[in-house]
């Protein structure tokens, strides 16, 4: 059985807030990782901090299409497109960015895993 060492993370706070105002997202978890000892002198993390998975927000209004990873700001921007009938491409591949790099960190994740079983 594995042994979890639990660094200060921030599990009682929102990582990521919209700001109702500027319309722009906020980051307010921490980078800090939960560290699983496997052997004697082995440790791994079993996650990524939400800024890695998810990108870093860019704490302003959305930001022009092709400009952000943030997967939130990307969402966002291509709703925004959408809803003015004014459709960019950069948008829909802002997100198409923004999930390749949730799908590079869960597959990091994934083989981080696979060495406790």
């Amino acid at each position: 059985m594995a042994n979890i060492f639990f660094q200060d993370l921030k599990s009682a706070t929102q990582a990521f807030s919209k700001n109702t105002l500027s319309g722009g997202y906020a980051y307010a978890g921490d980078a800090n990782q939960r560290i699983l000892q496997i052997g004697e002198n082995r440790q791994i993390a079993d996650g990524d901090p939400g800024i890695n998975v998810f990108g870093a927000p860019a704490n302003s209004p959305l930001p022009a299409a092709g400009a952000n990873a943030n997967i939130f700001e990307a969402i966002g921007r291509f709703a925004a497109d959408l809803r003015s009938n004014t459709p960019n491409p950069a948008s829909l591949d802002d997100v198409a960015s923004a999930l390749d790099k949730m799908l590079t960190v869960e597959a990091s994740i994934g083989a981080r895993l696979k060495c406790l079983g």
